[in-house]
């Protein structure tokens, strides 16, 4: 059997699966509960990409992740008034660039 982990955007379309050579996978993490934290990351060039890993009592609380200043951080969404809205639940994710 084929393990199958891949990447899609809004519309469904595929952005990155295992086998593409388009992109590259590299690491794994654990979020924490406090919006903002994070940890320092030496990542190559190219467009940041996550893939949470979300147990079900999660949906709804996963965190934003993101990649700045050689740095992986996660946050809250944010409202129509830009405030953060919801907690965080820690999740599993696996991160890399395109």
């Amino acid at each position: 059997m084929q393990i199958v982990m891949e990447v899609n955007d809004e519309n469904g379309n595929r952005l990155w699966d295992l086998a593409s050579r388009l992109g590259l996978l590299c690491g794994v993490a654990w979020s924490d509960a406090t919006p903002g934290n994070g940890f320092a990351a030496n990542l190559p060039p190219g467009e940041f990409f996550y893939i949470p890993i979300i147990p079900s009592d999660s949906l709804g609380y996963v965190p934003v992740v993101g990649y700045a200043n050689g740095r992986v951080y996660w946050a809250l969404n944010k409202n129509g008034s830009g405030q953060f809205v919801g907690t965080i639940k820690p999740v599993k994710f696996y991160y890399g660039v395109r």
